[in-house]
């Protein structure tokens, strides 16, 4: 659940909204904080293994990106560390060892790069 409140009003909730990917009340699905631009707020799912937008003013979800993980990394699906944020790119590494980079715009991913592998 990701909830927007107003600092002004002693923290009383503005709105939520529950981001949870095929399990019942969200239940470990966000780990880590989330990133924001001065229109949307970003997070990256667990469970839902993939990254979420959500619009600030009324947070309504702008798109949803589910990623594909590599067959020998089944085992290791999900985001569970903070996203970082750079003007129209978000960056995410995942537990499947792959970091990528997705437009703010529309989710779609401008590259990835796996990390699990020799040097």
């Amino acid at each position: 659940m990701v909830r927007a409140l107003d600092p002004d009003k002693k923290g009383s909730t503005i709105w939520e909204q529950d981001v949870a990917r095929g399990i019942g009340g969200g239940s470990g699905e966000i780990v880590f904080g989330g990133a924001v631009d001065s229109q949307y707020a970003y997070f990256g799912l667990h469970r839902g293994n993939g990254l979420v937008a959500l619009r600030l003013s009324d947070s309504v979800e702008q798109w949803f990106t589910p990623w594909k993980t590599p067959d020998a990394a089944q085992q290791h699906r999900g985001v569970v560390a903070a996203v970082s944020i750079i003007p129209g790119v978000l960056i995410s590494g995942s537990m499947d060892g792959m970091l990528r980079a997705v437009s703010t715009g529309n989710g779609q991913t401008l590259w990835d790069f796996d990390t699990a592998r020799e040097f």
